[in-house]
């Protein structure tokens, strides 16, 4: 959650926060290379690297604010020329 665009870690509010996702082979196969680049990148970057233990890091093992892929994908879309869309749930549809 962000709290004053500071990333705040807390448990889920019920059992139901918790999630289990299906992997594929191919998905596996994905999380174990970046696995793997991870710990070469944090056995270069030691001591500074922090090891959050978080899938998407930055080199320093840091995570990844949430608003950096909102921001990229703005990004991606001004670089191929596309136009910019924004998602919307029924809660915010005017």
């Amino acid at each position: 959650m962000l709290v004053g665009y500071r990333v705040r870690i807390e448990d889920p509010k019920s059992r139901n926060g918790h999630r289990t996702l299906p992997l594929d082979d191919v998905l596996v196969a994905a999380l174990t290379e970046l696995r793997k680049r991870q710990m070469e990148e944090a056995a270069a970057a030691a001591p500074a690297h922090e090891g959050s233990g978080y899938v998407v890091t930055d080199a320093l093992g840091r995570p990844i604010h949430p608003e950096w892929y909102s921001d990229e994908f703005g990004r991606m879309l001004k670089r191929s020329g596309l136009r910019r869309i924004t998602c919307m749930t029924p809660a915010t549809r005017p």
